[in-house]
């Protein structure tokens, strides 16, 4: 399992390297997104015209795909850019917002899914058991979070499993498995539920460690980086009890946050299933 140590060092090598990260993602978070790349130490790119995808995708070390805000645009855009990553051999994770509300995005994630082979799929536990074909209960693009973690570990092992790739869930105990072994991450604030967005931000952090290191500590490594980004900004909150700063303060976080404080707070454990 990666270690606290192996994360912060990754996040040295991303800040070295300066890779470019093609994101196409939800045009509520967009803003956000590009900030979390830079601070974590990435280039990010934000095109979204379909003519530019072969590109602009080639010219990238990986790509963040997000069906947030969908519209026919955005899914010739998609496909354009996962068509070109599989050929180039450019590791992408594919966000399935929304999947759990509405059978276009359902259909169009499994397509993708089926023909480009992500490196990661990633949702909150309706996205995922609606991709799975199990009961869920989505309000718009939230998760009612209402399974046990023993469920939902079964349905992200099944997904893996089904799929041939890494799947992470969101949620209060984010959970990362390849079909073979799966690590929980308990690091993040209470308050992360109250800004928007900060899915669609682990989705480009995940793309942002793809561009050097494997599809499952890539998923850890987003995970609880952008958890004790949230942890970091919570120690702000106590101070000042501002909301609009906690938000601020998360990319403060993804920027300013030292050896320490990632060995000292990282919460995360292998999970038996």
């Amino acid at each position: 399992m990666i270690t606290p140590e192996e994360i912060f060092e990754m996040r040295c090598r991303i800040r070295s390297a300066r890779p470019l990260i093609h994101c196409i993602t939800n045009p509520v978070s967009i803003n956000d997104c590009a900030n979390a790349v830079l601070a974590l130490g990435a280039k990010p790119i934000m095109a979204e015209y379909e003519g530019e995808m072969p590109e602009i995708t080639s010219a990238a070390k990986a790509l963040s795909l997000n069906l947030g805000g969908i519209s026919e645009a955005k899914m010739d855009a998609i496909e354009a850019a996962a068509n070109t990553a599989q050929k180039q051999g450019i590791p992408f994770v594919i966000d399935l917002v929304g999947v759990g509300c509405s059978s276009v995005r359902r259909e169009f994630a499994g397509e993708i899914i089926k023909k480009y082979s992500p490196s990661v799929i990633k949702g909150n536990q309706s996205e995922i058991f609606a991709v799975c074909g199990l009961e869920h209960h989505a309000k718009g693009i939230d998760s009612e979070d209402s399974a046990d973690i023993k469920a939902a570990a079964k349905a992200v092992s099944e997904a893996s499993k089904r799929f041939g790739t890494v799947t992470m869930m969101s949620g209060k105990t984010d959970l990362i498995s390849d079909g073979d072994r799966m690590i929980a991450v308990e690091n993040g604030s209470e308050l992360m539920p109250y800004v928007t967005g900060m899915g669609c931000v682990l989705g480009v952090l995940t793309g942002s460690f793809l561009s050097i290191t494997n599809p499952f500590d890539s998923a850890v490594s987003a995970a609880v980086t952008l958890g004790l980004a949230g942890e970091y900004a919570a120690e702000e909150y106590k101070k000042n009890r501002s909301l609009s700063r906690f938000h601020g303060g998360i990319i403060d976080g993804l920027f300013a946050m030292d050896k320490n404080f990632f060995t000292e707070n990282s919460r995360y454990y292998k999970y038996e299933t």
